[in-house]
């Protein structure tokens, strides 16, 4: 409050100018000599004539909330037309930092902003490329207000990523609860926005509900490692954290696991992206 107050008044300093209109030292008396502040302004009734420094004076006690507001139009002060000068500037930091405690010192600085939380690097044998590494980040911290969902519970599915470790790169599968789709590939390149496509929006929707089944099968983590080649590794993200599970390719797709049909349903999704994607 004390630092927003100090650069208020600086800031009317900077706009009054530090003359008043006599051309005389803003702080001294009509008689030139005497000190601004040899009556106490308590002592001063409506209406009494007073320096540019106790008029500043009463501004900032107003500020502060040591004075009512009343106090302004008591003395006929406007905050926008109080006039300045170096001297009645000076008093009045000067009386600031006494107040504050700080024994004349300047108030301290604001505490610098914490450094920003370092990104985790993926856990992989892989080759990862820079645009991979971000967009699947982006859907693994996905929130549920982010796409447009409110007042949901812990296990609502906002996402789905099925990642599938093949012999140069991992292809992973993202559906989100909106319909967004896309496939990404380790090692750069994907396919975006494949959800505009009826069919694949349709997929797509279809596989994010069916997740919410699977869910109680599923483990809560903080990591994110990549699965090795011949691993399925999936990301279910909730409303209450991200869950994940991973199994052998071949035991989902021979129907050997919990989590096969969530598989078959991926391969659904892309087969639909595969058939609505022009290929370039």
């Amino acid at each position: 409050m004390r630092m927003h107050l100090i650069l208020l008044m600086i800031c009317l300093v900077a706009l009054t100018g530090c003359s008043d209109s006599s051309g005389g030292k803003a702080g001294n008396s009509a008689d030139g000599g005497a000190p601004a502040n040899s009556t106490a302004i308590e002592d001063l009734g409506p209406g009494a004539q007073l320096t540019d420094e106790q008029k500043l004076k009463i501004a900032a006690e107003v500020i502060e909330g040591k004075r009512p507001e009343s106090d302004l139009e008591k003395h006929g002060i406007t905050l926008g037309k109080v006039k300045t000068g170096e001297e009645a500037k000076k008093q009045l930091l000067a009386d600031l930092e006494k107040d504050s405690g700080n024994n004349g010192a300047p108030p301290p600085l604001p505490p610098p902003p914490a450094p920003p939380a370092p990104k985790q690097k993926i856990q992989s044998e892989y080759e990862i490329a820079e645009v991979f590494a971000s967009l699947r980040s982006k859907i693994l911290e996905l929130k549920a207000e982010d796409v447009g969902l409110k007042d949901v519970d812990k296990t609502t599915v906002v996402a789905v990523l099925m990642e599938t470790g093949h012999a140069k790169a991992v292809v992973t599968l993202v559906a989100v609860t909106d319909g967004t789709t896309s496939l990404y590939f380790s090692n750069g390149g994907g396919i975006i926005g494949a959800g505009e496509h009826d069919a694949v929006k349709k997929v797509s929707k279809a596989l994010v509900q069916n997740a919410a089944e699977f869910l109680s099968k599923a483990s809560a983590s903080k990591s994110f490692p990549l699965p090795k080649k011949g691993r399925v590794r999936f990301y279910l993200v909730t409303g209450g954290g991200v869950f994940t599970v991973e199994a052998s390719e071949d035991d989902l797709g021979n129907k050997r696991h919990p989590f096969s049909p969530l598989f078959h349903k991926g391969h659904e999704l892309i087969a639909a992206i595969r058939q609505n994607t022009p290929e370039k």
